[in-house]
């Protein structure tokens, strides 16, 4: 994946408009399109700020690590191994999923064990 797909990728799964980005880094809402296009590679030159708009790091942008590091709230690297990418993917893409990520968000350790042995409960009693 080059540094643009990977652009628009972050965009679709962070939920964010091009708009936003366009904004944030003080560029014409073209450029992006630009981007897609091959017509510039203007993007290298703002590839701090873009790094900084999805909370990643520039070398995940090149495509140079396989795996996204975001940065927490003392910017301390966070990354995010293929597993967590594939529970991330599932939230997206499945509607199920996302529904119940969304009911347990605010769930103790305690409602999500409880959760978790009412749905082993209901596999076992399917299989």
């Amino acid at each position: 994946m080059n540094t643009v797909d990977i652009i628009l990728n972050l965009l679709k799964e962070q939920h964010k408009q091009q708009k936003e980005l366009t904004q944030f880094l003080g560029i014409g809402e073209g450029a992006i399109a630009d981007w897609k296009k091959g017509k510039t590679k203007s993007y290298k030159k703002h590839i701090d700020k873009i790094a900084e708009f999805f909370n990643v790091s520039t070398d995940y942008l090149l495509g140079t690590t396989p795996t996204v590091q975001a940065f927490d709230e003392n910017d301390n690297v966070v990354v995010i191994d293929d597993e967590t990418r594939d529970i991330i993917d599932s939230l997206r893409t499945n509607p199920e999923m996302k529904i119940l990520f969304s009911v347990t968000k605010k769930a103790t350790k305690e409602d999500i064990i409880k959760a978790v042995k009412i749905i082993e409960a209901l596999k076992d009693d399917e299989g």
